[in-house]
């Protein structure tokens, strides 16, 4: 007989064998710390983004203005900083829609990570994101989470260029 959790464990190893492969892609591309497209970082984000939707069912958004290039080390700690703010998403709320801001235009990169918060009152949300707000910290930047009036929680970092 067919073992059920099959299919679901050939979508597991796809998944792990797909992040390991992009990982990897992204590491070579930012080694020396090179220019790195915009263009890329965004791809790489919306792989991220890909991948939430089709394993968890969380819908994310992605509006962007980034500078066609970016220094090497900025992009992989945006990109860091983007997914370790998805898998917070994931692993501490039920949010099933979110959406992300990214924009390098003027002295500062912005990025704004948000999900939905059915029932969370607007103003300052009561937690902050330590290991985001650390790394944003040791970049020179600044982290703040805010409730908006749509119901959305949002973590908003800037980061000097």
């Amino acid at each position: 007989e067919k073992n059920p959790l099959t299919p679901h464990i050939a979508d597991l190893i796809e998944m792990a064998d797909s992040t390991i492969y992009d990982l990897r892609n992204y590491a070579a591309t930012l080694k020396d710390n090179s220019p790195m497209a915009g263009e890329f970082l965004i791809d790489a984000i919306t792989k991220q983004t890909e991948r939430l939707r089709r394993f968890y069912g969380i819908d994310v958004g992605i509006r962007s203005e980034i500078s066609n290039e970016l220094k090497g080390r900025l992009a992989a700690e945006a990109f860091h900083i983007v997914a370790e703010g998805l898998s917070n998403i994931l692993r501490h709320t039920t949010a099933k829609r979110a959406w992300l801001g990214l924009n390098s235009q003027g002295p500062r990169l912005w990025l704004e990570i948000a999900n939905e918060s059915p029932g969370a009152k607007q103003g300052a949300a009561l937690f902050t994101p330590r290991s985001i707000a650390a790394r944003t910290r040791s970049l020179g930047g600044t982290c703040v989470v805010e409730r908006d009036s749509l119901g959305y929680t949002i973590v908003r970092i800037g980061i000097p260029l």
